[in-house]
């Protein structure tokens, strides 16, 4: 699989059995995979903190509304978009494309294989904790600013 977090965990939302199947076989490598339903999440109480990345499939709209929410909210850690196929006259590309826009620091097509999906999440990892990093700095020279005048 190459470099890789070993102590990565991933939170999938995903009824799409073939995925399961295939995500299962990250357990032997030391990664944490655990699949929830997406209501879970839509809790605004659901702990996310625990979990490096969460993978979403976005072949509804609302699935796409879940990505917007758990992107807003601040213990969020990055989200993956995942889809196979479009819905409501959408490609693929489109579909894929809004959840970007909605949060999503990456996106990939279906099928997926498991170190595929390795890597996408270690590289979205890195660039949300840069982007975050680079969030807090940007607040901390706006209030250093404010605070000058």
């Amino acid at each position: 699989m190459g470099q890789y977090d070993q102590s990565l965990r991933l939170l999938v939302v995903d009824t799409d059995e073939a995925l399961r199947t295939e995500l299962r076989s990250l357990q032997h490598a030391g990664i944490q995979v655990v699949f929830v339903e997406a209501s879970m999440l839509a809790d605004p109480a659901a702990p996310m903190a625990e979990r490096d990345v969460i993978v979403i499939c976005v072949e509804t709209a609302a699935a796409l509304a879940l990505v917007a929410s758990v992107c807003e909210r601040v213990d969020a850690p990055a989200v993956i978009a995942i889809a196979a196929a479009g819905f409501d006259h959408k490609p693929i590309e489109h579909v894929l494309l809004l959840a970007e826009v909605r949060g999503a620091v990456a996106t990939l097509p279906k099928p997926i294989e498991a170190p595929e999906l390795v890597a996408a999440a270690t590289r979205a990892q890195a660039r949300f904790s840069l982007r975050q990093t680079h969030a807090l700095h940007e607040a901390g020279v706006l209030q250093n600013q404010i605070i000058v005048r």
